[in-house]
């Protein structure tokens, strides 16, 4: 086919949101079939979205979510190369799809995930990433994502630091040991803490020995330097442990972000006095875009 009609380029880029060049190119291709040309376009989109490229750079969402019972939650995040991406409803509206269903359903690989369907009957998430690509003309993919189900009985919490369950951070907390309000209020009151404060230790017995020693090291060298201070040097560096690298590293001995007079300990006593029951923050994660992968705070136990 020598010319392609700019109506049916028109036509073309009407039904798929692809680039004009993109249309033309996939009509000279298809030789004039509309139809084929969008079959075309659409299997090129997949390709791409099957390939998910891990963009590196600051430039991507994270969406949280949690389901109503709090029995699990999802936590996904998503790169791409330029910001403009994020600014249509449909790619929003995607991402907080795509949270749900990582919340919903168990799935091992980002294969599993793509083959998925998306809530509410929805289509496959390939096919919807996909369609993004193809109108969006924008390279992107599912950097990582994470399921967090809760232990019975137990719950699960999330928060988002941005508008709408989608911004550039995301936490789930998980609490056992009950299902009551409290245990809800405690795992919610400490996405914030985790989101705000990101404590690489959730009790001191997570502390490797090395990093206490180096800690403990580190204090007692200053002491060499700063000599004749009349105290004990170990009993004062036991206490600067408590007070300032505790304080800042470990969840449990972190001042409460609400009121920081008293610890995150303090509050899971309190709530654990409501529910009538002993409560334990199991584990937490934290996604922040661009964050390393491996970069994923759970330690799966429960401190005693």
């Amino acid at each position: 086919m020598s010319r392609i009609p700019p109506d049916l380029v028109k036509e073309l880029r009407r039904r798929t949101g692809a680039s004009v060049v993109e249309c033309r190119r996939a009509l000279e291709a298809s030789g004039g079939d509309l139809h084929k040309a969008a079959s075309l376009l659409k299997l090129q989109a997949l390709t791409t979205a099957s390939r998910q490229p891990r963009i590196a750079g600051s430039n991507g969402v994270v969406a949280v979510h949690a389901l109503e019972d709090g029995s699990a939650g999802g936590l996904v995040e998503l790169s791409f190369e330029t910001r403009r991406a994020v600014r249509g409803e449909r790619f929003r509206q995607f991402v907080l799809a795509l949270a749900r269903q990582v919340a919903r359903s168990p799935v091992n690989s980002l294969e599993e995930l793509l083959e998925a369907p998306l809530p509410e009957r929805g289509p496959r998430v390939l096919d919807a990433l996909g369609d993004l690509i193809l109108r969006s003309g924008e390279a992107f993919g599912i950097r990582r994502f994470l399921r967090m189900e809760a232990r019975v009985p137990g719950v699960v919490a999330a928060y988002s630091h941005g508008p709408g369950a989608v911004g550039r951070l995301g936490t789930l907390v998980e609490v056992s040991g009950s299902q009551a309000p409290a245990a809800r209020r405690l795992a919610r009151e400490l996405t914030l803490q985790v989101s705000f404060h990101r404590p690489p230790y959730l009790c001191r017995q997570d502390v490797p020995e090395p990093r206490l020693a180096f800690e403990r090291e580190a204090i007692l060298r200053r002491f060499e330097r700063e000599a004749g201070r009349g105290s004990s040097p170990d009993a004062l560096a036991d206490e600067i442990m408590r007070n300032s690298f505790f304080r800042a590293a470990v969840l449990l001995d972190q001042p409460w972000v609400r009121e920081v007079s008293r610890t995150v300990a303090d509050l899971v006593e309190e709530c654990s006095a409501e529910a009538g029951v002993p409560l334990r923050v199991r584990r937490y994660v934290l996604f922040e875009v661009g964050a390393p992968l491996e970069e994923v705070v759970a330690p799966d136990h429960e401190p005693g």
